[in-house]
């Protein structure tokens, strides 16, 4: 995602509205492929003129790897909101609400609007991390070619599926090679 780009803020319209079945696949798609879609739509076009108008400019997107339930507003995550005019607190009180129940690291991504709103994501914790918390290690090798621990399938589809809800769009094949090549790295491979 770039500087300029555009998100669709979630709206509700009623019931009766009609939708095809690529209406917005994702929340991050440009402001030419909405309307592209909306074009080609069966909505009425009030409907048309108050999606296009919830339309926001995006001016930065923020990567944090956060503690779930424990966030503070302390730097760098506090001093870069507060640079934007977002008051930190907001986000860490309901990031922290949503992620109560959970433990670990989570990665989130806040993406910041020209009005000075925000809107976040939660996604999992990052792969490494998952890996050596399902295969119960401490860390990984130091050196890649220093084989330290031989997973099995069973291993292998527990580290996908956690990983999973964090690549909703990419092939499950594409995700396990992902999958493969960072715990190669860390010195662990896959035992058949």
């Amino acid at each position: 995602m770039t500087f300029g780009q555009r998100i669709l803020s979630p709206i509700r319209l009623p019931n009766s509205a009609i939708f095809p079945d690529n209406y917005i696949k994702d929340d991050t798609q440009n402001r030419t492929e909405a309307v592209k879609v909306l074009q080609t739509s069966a909505l009425p076009l009030g409907y048309i003129i108050l999606i296009y108008i919830v339309m926001k400019e995006i001016i930065r997107v923020l990567k944090f790897q956060l503690e779930a339930g424990k966030a503070n507003a302390a730097p760098p995550l506090g001093p870069l909101l507060t640079a934007y005019n977002i008051n930190p607190n907001l986000f860490v009180k309901d990031f922290n609400e949503k992620t109560s129940k959970e433990k670990g690291l989570r990665q989130v991504l806040i993406y910041i609007f020209v009005d000075r709103t925000f809107e976040y994501k939660i996604f999992g914790g990052p792969t490494p991390k998952v890996i050596l918390d399902e295969l119960n290690l401490k860390k990984g090798s130091s050196k890649s070619k220093e084989i330290i621990y031989k997973m099995n399938t069973d291993e292998l589809l527990s580290i996908f599926n956690a990983k999973k809800k964090d690549f909703p769009h990419l092939d499950d094949e594409s995700l396990k090679k992902m999958i493969l090549g960072t715990a190669k790295n860390m010195g662990i491979v896959l035992h058949t």
